[in-house]
């Protein structure tokens, strides 16, 4: 009888370990992969990075250049439009240091200025009323930075980096100055290095290192 039982109940024991099996695959798939991108890197003595570069289209200057326009007639209820013009922006300008040890990560820091300028008419739908405010703005940034190396030959680096920090922003509209702070944020999804002791780069991402980041690197 205990036989019968045993062997009446042993497919669901079976299916039980499949189903356990099938769930840990692919968690240990993962640990695999980590463990192999983040082995050592090759041959890439630890060594500085200090970096200059220049970006296009940052978060700061989306948002004041043109998509606050999207926002107004939102949060007013279609009551106000706005029209954005006359931009102007220089930057963001940066610099950076890193330090890269015999692995694939490197940690470093990074400090960022962008400065601009624009006119905004606002506009009240009932009273066709227009206000054109006359604003500039200048934003001085400093954050950490870390990055992952998919590869790192002697001359060719292909990255991706991540940048959590602060943001100083001084604001003119109409002569009355407006300070804030605030995080900000950078993701360069992928970047690319080419040389060797100094060499040039060119990063795509999202955040107030701007849409496209390019510039030149030095190792030391």
């Amino acid at each position: 009888m205990n036989f019968i039982l045993t062997k009446l109940h042993a497919p669901k024991y079976k299916v039980k370990a499949w189903r356990k099996i099938a769930v840990l695959k692919p968690l240990l798939i993962c640990l695999l992969l980590v463990f192999i991108f983040t082995g050592r890197a090759t041959s890439q003595p630890a060594h500085n990075e200090i970096s200059v570069s220049y970006g296009v289209l940052s978060s700061t200057e989306v948002m004041r250049n043109g998509a606050i326009d999207i926002f107004v007639p939102v949060f007013t209820f279609g009551f106000f439009t706005s029209e954005t013009t006359n931009t102007k922006v220089t930057g963001p300008l940066l610099f950076s240091w890193r330090y890269i040890p015999k692995s694939r990560w490197g940690f470093g820091i990074l400090t960022g200025f962008i400065k601009g300028s624009y006119d905004q008419t606002t506009t009240s739908v009932l009273g066709k009323s227009k206000t054109v405010f006359h604003n500039k703005y200048s934003a001085f940034t400093i954050a950490p930075e870390i990055d992952f190396r998919y590869i790192q030959k002697e001359k060719f680096t292909m990255y991706s980096s991540a940048t959590l920090g602060s943001t100083f922003m001084s604001e003119e509209i109409d002569g009355s100055e407006v300070k804030t702070t605030y995080f900000d944020v950078h993701l360069s999804l992928i970047g690319l290095r080419y040389g060797q002791k100094l060499g040039a780069f060119a990063e795509l991402g999202f955040g107030f290192k701007g849409l496209i980041n390019f510039g030149i690197n030095l190792k030391l």
